[in-house]
């Protein structure tokens, strides 16, 4: 289990989000996004990619405490790839894309570098009225930021669960995720928008988290039991067929992603055929493609006159985005973190197994 697409994978959703967003901040509106049209309006080719980053980084993160297994270690690692390229990203987008946008120089004022040093900490990003007036969505700078801070405190919620032992315990990681699934029914069926209060302006939005969390979970699960989910050919087809129907019914991707759809993503991420092993060997550029695709995208719009066809923003923001993401590994990211060339996945070895069913059926 060393060689794996993980990598190969998590650019590709980066790429997918420049797609989906193309249509939206080209257009105006998804309403025409190819998914979109597919699963009437439940999902977006970005929808999906930041679902599976989130699947992907619940896996990933699971795997880093089980072989870190102290809070200390743990959060030093997460906080050091998180942190640096965001920050640097938050800076760029607020003292030079922002001026480009809008002529509005009064972000280098003292009170906006206050703003900046009191949000830049929680993982967001000061908001700018000015910029991009012109274009479909005025004021957003950089879009994508917003999964971010979700993201970290994932990274706490994994890390309280190892401290108070909880990730030993299979069993009750899957019935959180059991139980998290309804919740995210609940929100979706009934339109529902609590504002959260104090703890929503700390841990964020509810709906949001009612969807992320689902999603999250399904990667931890898949860790734990990745030695009776292994990836079958016959299993992907039956697991793409019940996307493809719920696809069609009202509400049912609710269910059908995290369960369906994550086990769909490790056939792909674990596949014997597509063999993208190492593809991040000089560089692991989906995080800085991700921090840097949106503003590059209102650029080219605002240029543009303030509209574009999703197809010729998508071509001409892909490069940029890219180069730019390449340049965040390079000049940023990397130097906080040990460049390993692929991802690593530790492997179930057969006493594990062994012992394992042994406990199950015990």
């Amino acid at each position: 289990m060393r060689n794996n697409n993980i990598d190969a994978l998590r650019l590709l959703l980066a790429v997918l989000v420049i797609f989906s967003h193309s249509y939206a901040l080209g257009l105006g509106s998804e309403a025409r996004e190819p998914l979109a049209l597919a699963t009437r309006g439940q999902l977006t080719l970005g929808n999906l990619a930041v679902d599976w980053f989130f699947v992907l980084s619940g896996f990933l993160i699971a795997q880093s405490w089980e072989r870190l297994g102290a809070w200390r270690p743990f959060m030093l690692k997460r906080i050091k790839r998180i942190y640096p390229g965001f920050v640097v990203a938050a800076a760029l987008c607020s003292w030079l894309v922002v001026p480009v946008a809008s002529r509005d120089y009064s972000t280098y004022t003292l009170a906006h570098l206050v703003d900046f040093l009191a949000k830049v900490p929680r993982l967001l990003l000061p908001s700018y009225r000015s910029a991009f007036v012109h274009n479909a969505y005025p004021g957003a700078v950089d879009g994508s930021l917003w999964s971010i801070p979700y993201e970290f405190w994932c990274y706490v919620g994994v890390a309280l669960m190892g401290g108070v032992g909880l990730l030993r315990h299979r069993g009750w990681v899957a019935l959180l995720f059991a139980l998290a699934i309804p919740i995210h029914m609940v929100f979706a069926i009934t339109r529902a928008h609590p504002g959260g209060g104090f703890l929503g302006v700390v841990l964020g939005y509810p709906p949001l988290w009612a969807m992320m969390l689902p999603l999250y979970l399904a990667g931890v699960v898949y860790y734990q039991f990745r030695a009776w989910l292994r990836p079958r050919p016959s299993a992907a087809l039956v697991a793409g067929a019940g996307l493809v129907v719920a696809a069609r019914i009202p509400h049912a991707m609710v269910v059908a992603l995290p369960t369906l759809g994550t086990y769909l993503l490790f056939c792909l991420a674990f596949s014997k055929r597509i063999r993208l092993y190492g593809f991040a060997k000089h560089g692991d550029f989906s995080y800085g493609v991700y921090l840097y695709a949106f503003p590059i995208q209102q650029l080219i719009v605002e240029w543009a006159g303030g509209s574009m066809g999703p197809w010729s923003l998508f071509l001409c923001a892909l490069s940029p985005a890219l180069l730019v993401g390449a340049a965040s590994w390079f000049l940023v990211e990397r130097r906080f973190v040990r460049p390993t060339g692929r991802v690593r996945v530790a492997a179930v070895s057969g006493a594990e197994l062994l012992t394992a069913r042994s406990r199950t059926s015990s």
